[in-house]
């Protein structure tokens, strides 16, 4: 009962220096006497949250130096120097009561010693974000103006920066320590590779071969008929199976020249499957090199050759 008492004597003194605006209700000064005995209570027994709780609740009651001092002490047990040094600067602008007491100007005193040491002690986050950049540091949105030098407390923070895309950063400061966040602007999308060109079909394997039998049909053709025209010769000139000496050339010439007409069917044969396979080598190129082999008659011979796609 000591301490409550003590303490309506403290805060009577209070309300009598203070501006009639600005007096707090006796209900409030009573209930915030009691809110402050049970912290210092809570506190004295360890349970540090609870007494953080009680205090800030009888501060916002009636402000006075002691219960601030008492409340920026809080903040500092649990690591929250911005917290704390925001009291104590709020406790250092509190009027002077003309007769304030001695408790009350040893809290005062106190409490700028603290707001002079703690800014030395906050670290800050410099955020080097793009222009237009939305950045969010615990999930608070913080404006640009303060980028260059956001204080936070010691510990682990969670930034997150959106702009084209949003990326999210995990920094861990210490007392004192200026850190820098930097944010790359977002990659442009890969573009899309050029379009290959397909390559050009090439019909000349189809020229060779239609060319081939062209040839070899012309050829063919005229050769088998001079063959049939010798052999006639020879039929008419030849009787009872008996053939006069003067008929033997016209005999070899017929011969000679079936063969070749038959060696020029065969060629132009040949130069239609050439060219068909030219023609579908053409409209259906392969993706992987393809390689043959054509053999093709001609009227001095066999020719043999390879063909394909590389």
């Amino acid at each position: 009962m000591r301490r409550s008492t003590d303490w309506l004597v403290i805060f009577a003194l209070c309300l009598l220096a203070a501006p009639a605006g600005a007096q707090p209700a006796p209900i409030d000064v009573e209930k915030a006497t009691v809110l402050y005995n049970e912290g210092l209570e809570r506190r004295d027994a360890g349970d540090h949250a609870a007494a953080l709780d009680l205090f800030r609740t009888a501060y916002a009651r009636v402000p006075s130096p002691v219960i601030g001092l008492d409340l920026a002490r809080e903040h500092l047990h649990f690591g929250q120097l911005v917290q704390a040094l925001a009291i104590a600067q709020a406790v250092v602008r509190l009027p002077v009561a003309p007769e304030e007491t001695e408790k009350s100007a040893t809290a005062r005193a106190e409490a700028a010693r603290l707001a002079g040491e703690l800014p030395k002690r906050i670290p800050k986050l410099r955020v080097l974000a793009p222009p237009g950049a939305t950045v969010l540091v615990d999930g608070r949105l913080v404006p640009s103006a303060e980028l260059g030098g956001l204080a936070v407390d010691p510990g682990k923070h969670e930034v997150i920066v959106a702009s084209a895309s949003a990326t999210k950063h995990e920094v861990t400061v210490a007392e004192g320590e200026v850190r820098d966040v930097s944010v790359a602007p977002p990659a442009p999308p890969p573009s899309a590779p050029p379009p290959i060109a397909s390559p050009r079909p090439s019909y000349t394997l189809t020229y060779v071969g239609l060319a081939t039998a062209g040839a070899g049909l012309v050829a063919g053709t005229v050769t088998g008929l001079l063959a049939l025209s010798y052999a006639q010769n020879v039929h008419e000139g030849c009787a009872g199976g008996r053939c006069p000496s003067d008929l033997g050339d016209d005999l070899r010439a017929s011969r000679t020249l079936g063969t070749i007409s038959t060696i020029s069917f065969a060629t132009a044969a040949g130069g239609v499957v050439l060219a068909a396979y030219g023609w579908l080598r053409a409209t259906d190129r392969p993706s992987t090199p393809r390689v043959g082999a054509a053999v093709v008659p001609t009227p001095f011979g066999v020719s043999a050759s390879f063909v394909g796609a590389f």
